[in-house]
């Protein structure tokens, strides 16, 4: 499969097993960047915040596939827009009361979808940064500049590949992933994942269900 497939897979089920799994296996709990000791920066998001996340996929080193996310968290409140500005816009909302909520601005509809223990790990995956995070992984910082570092992540068993993740040392935050492939000696750009355009407040309007709105009760 090509990195171009395997982005497009990701970037349908929110999900490439780049982060690791989200359920643990034979008993065992989720792999989370929280419970990885090793890890040299801390990975935990703000409790409150808005941001833009693109995620683009590469193929012979040209962007093939991009997609654009609007992320917001409130608490224990989380949003994402997805394609904003586009007709494919459509926006989940976790509440507090535990509701999930698929929003489209297109139709004006919305529909409560049903939330897991853990609330939606598909998005949550978004948000994390597309990590790998394995108590095998590597770590290696590159360069800090404008209180921007760059560190060489190499996870264990994935020797065709190299991951240089960004940090932002000021708001304690990764800002950046990008994985290239190796092969032949060659190096090529596959995968990158940027945050932008950062707040400290979140707007309040991405929470909520716009007057007027149908529910959708299929």
């Amino acid at each position: 499969m090509t990195a171009a497939a395997c982005l497009w897979a990701a970037l349908t089920a929110f999900s490439c097993g780049i982060w690791g799994p989200s359920n643990g296996v034979g008993g065992d709990p989720a792999v989370t960047p929280e419970a990885v000791s090793n890890i040299p920066f801390l990975t935990k998001e703000p409790d409150r915040y808005q941001a833009d996340i693109s995620v683009t996929g590469f193929d012979d080193g040209e962007p093939v596939i991009e997609r654009k996310y609007i992320v917001a968290k409130r608490g224990m409140e989380l949003s994402i827009t997805f394609e904003p500005g586009t007709e494919s816009e459509r926006r989940l909302i976790e509440l507090a009361d535990g509701r999930s909520v698929i929003f489209s601005d297109k139709t004006g509809e919305y529909t409560e979808q049903k939330r897991g223990p853990g609330g939606n790990e598909a998005a949550r995956e978004l948000v994390r940064g597309w990590l790998t995070a394995t108590p095998g992984t590597k770590y290696e910082k590159l360069s800090t500049e404008n209180g921007v570092s760059r560190y060489r992540v190499s996870p264990e068993g994935l020797e065709g590949s190299e991951t240089i993740v960004t940090y932002d040392e000021n708001r304690k935050f990764p800002v950046g992933t990008e994985i290239y492939s190796l092969r032949d000696g060659k190096k090529e750009l596959a995968f990158r994942y940027e945050v932008s355009n950062f707040r400290n407040e979140p707007e309040a309007g991405l929470f909520e269900i716009p007057e007027g709105s149908r529910q959708n009760k299929q």
